[in-house]
């Protein structure tokens, strides 16, 4: 609140009104039990906590219960603390608005990979300036250019730009299309940009999220170690081991594999992934998919959809097809 610039009595009387709600509702929920709110032991709390939980609070709502139910003595307590640990591992990606920003962050970086085929150094490329990120009417599409002056890592293409489709996007005509749409790219990069304009220091899409270089562009060493960072999240939050060897240009094999298998033409996929011939993608990129030692969290069943455990749900992962280039 106060990055956002507000004095520090606003921001203290917009706290106290939101102690007030959740102290409100601590009491109602322990009345309804014929528990004393005052004196409740952290077993009381926790149950409470657990309550909404499974509402659906995220992680850091969560946090927020700590002053109006006991203050530091709470949230310092032993239990409380393993239980908000175990509540960031089962559901680190969801409520977009409420996540941390570094879990933001590699999620967004992460559906990019995924989407576009694009190398890190291309994702380093792209910028947020006008004109080179846009927005389709209805959030229905995104399109990135990369930065001027950019030259690929293959200096005999020229740059191009990127064109993102949302998956599942509102309105939602059955209850799981909402639970899919939390894997839309357009919606976390939509998120993603407009958080970061609160601290960003360069144009670059992907800049640093914590000190000492917050706002600065981020590295193509950053963005790797992120998206590492995204899929061995994944696989923990399905208490799963990540894959060994896991490397952030893992995303283009997978991804384009995955396309093939779900009939994409394979110079559309060479195309966005910019191979000059198949032969590339046959000889070094084209995988199993249903056979990697990632599958058990991947792809559940054989005949079923590629899926990532994501916000305690299957999900199908957001690639119907390789994206446009232009």
């Amino acid at each position: 609140l106060i990055a956002s610039g507000l004095s520090t009595e606003i921001v203290e009387t917009i706290l106290q009104r939101l102690y007030a709600l959740k102290w409100k509702l601590f009491t109602s929920w322990c009345g309804e039990r014929q528990q004393d709110p005052v004196n409740s032991p952290v077993g009381t709390v926790l149950e409470f906590l657990q309550a909404r939980f499974s509402t659906g609070l995220s992680h850091s709502t969560l946090k927020a219960y700590h002053a109006p139910l006991g203050g530091l003595s709470v949230g310092k307590d032993p239990l409380v603390v393993r239980f908000l640990r175990g509540v960031l591992k089962l559901r680190p990606f969801e409520p977009i608005e409420e996540i941390s920003v570094r879990f933001l962050t590699i999620k967004t970086a992460l559906l990019l990979a995924l989407t576009s085929l694009k190398q890190v150094g291309d994702l380093q490329a792209l910028s947020v300036a006008p004109s080179y990120l846009e927005f389709a009417p209805g959030m229905t599409k995104a399109f990135l250019y990369p930065k001027a002056g950019y030259v690929p890592k293959v200096p005999t293409t020229t740059p191009q730009s990127v064109e993102v489709q949302a998956f599942c996007p509102p309105a939602f005509r059955e209850p799981d299309q909402q639970k899919h749409n939390c894997m839309c790219p357009v919606r976390a990069l939509d998120a993603y940009v407009h958080r970061a304009a609160l601290w960003r220091k360069s144009d670059q899409l992907f800049v640093c999220y914590g000190p000492p270089k917050k706002g600065h562009p981020a590295t193509k060493q950053t963005l790797s170690r992120w998206i590492v960072d995204a899929i061995s999240t994944a696989y923990e939050s399905s208490d799963l081991p990540s894959p060994l060897g896991v490397k952030a240009h893992s995303t283009r094999a997978m991804a384009a594999s995955r396309a093939l298998m779900l009939g994409v033409p394979i110079q559309d996929i060479c195309n966005a992934a910019v191979w000059s011939t198949p032969l590339t993608f046959v000889r070094f990129y084209n995988i199993d998919v249903q056979a990697t030692p990632g599958s058990s969290v991947l792809a559940p069943s054989l005949g079923r959809d590629l899926e990532v455990w994501w916000r305690g749900h299957l999900v199908p992962l957001a690639f119907s097809g390789a994206a446009r280039v232009t």
